[in-house]
């Protein structure tokens, strides 16, 4: 008898929303995971597809805005994550 272990491709994808201040949204926002990098739609969303499911460093960041960075755990399937920047 032989066992196999098959350890299958877990693919997740991110979307969410940029703001600021009072839920303003951020447009053209720099949104990397690992380096799976983005920009921010007119209306401050973002979305990544297509990636591995795994724990990523994240930084959000735009000029006139302080960087936000961190670590965030991305699980197969479809993921939600919106950041809040602070003005400088």
């Amino acid at each position: 008898t032989v066992s196999l272990t098959v350890l299958a491709y877990q693919s997740a994808s991110i979307t969410g929303q940029v703001t600021a201040g009072y839920n303003n949204p951020v447009a053209g926002a720099n949104v990397c995971f690992g380096d799976n990098c983005t920009k921010t739609n007119a209306d401050g969303y973002y979305q990544i597809l297509g990636i591995p499911a795994r724990t990523y460093s994240i930084s959000v960041f735009l000029a006139g805005y302080e960087t936000l960075t961190g670590t965030i755990i991305i699980y197969p399937g479809p993921n939600m994550h919106d950041f809040s920047l602070d003005r400088i």
